[in-house]
């Protein structure tokens, strides 16, 4: 879900109307059945687990009380709505979080990512006889300086 907030700044998240209209019944009532089909398209399609048929589906059932699509859609519901309750939603947040995101990607993080591994594996990432091959002979041949 981060990847989300950082690259979609008006992503789905920061609709917070969304998730008291999905839970209205009258909403769903109002939607033509062109809509009702669409909105369903947009849903994993369901098969049967004896024939791998695809299952028929009531369009008229409000997906919420669907009894397969329900259950996954009440849980990310409920975990959308958490988010904004934490403050996800804000743009200050959001801004923050790219900002973490970028001075990461920089390194500005790493020297403590050093220091753990160092302490784990008792050595560096890279040995020093690795990365320091002044004077040793190699395949034959003495390494310049």
């Amino acid at each position: 879900m981060p990847t989300l907030l950082l690259n979609k700044p008006f992503g789905r998240i920061n609709d917070k109307a969304i998730i008291s209209i999905l839970n209205l019944a009258e909403a769903w009532v109002a939607l033509p059945a062109e809509q009702k089909q669409h909105i369903y398209s947009l849903l994993p399609q369901l098969e049967d687990p004896r024939t791998g048929a695809p299952l028929i589906i009531d369009y008229n059932v409000h997906p919420i009380e669907h009894p397969q699509y329900g259950p996954a859609i009440k849980d990310y519901m409920a975990y959308i709505t958490t988010q904004i309750t934490y403050g996800y939603d804000k743009k200050s947040w959001q801004d923050e979080a790219q900002t973490a995101a970028i001075k990461r990607a920089d390194g500005a993080y790493d020297q403590n990512k050093d220091i753990d591994r160092e302490e784990y594996w008792g050595q560096k990432a890279v040995p020093k006889l690795i990365t320091d091959t002044k004077g040793m002979e190699t395949h034959g041949t003495k390494s310049e300086d």
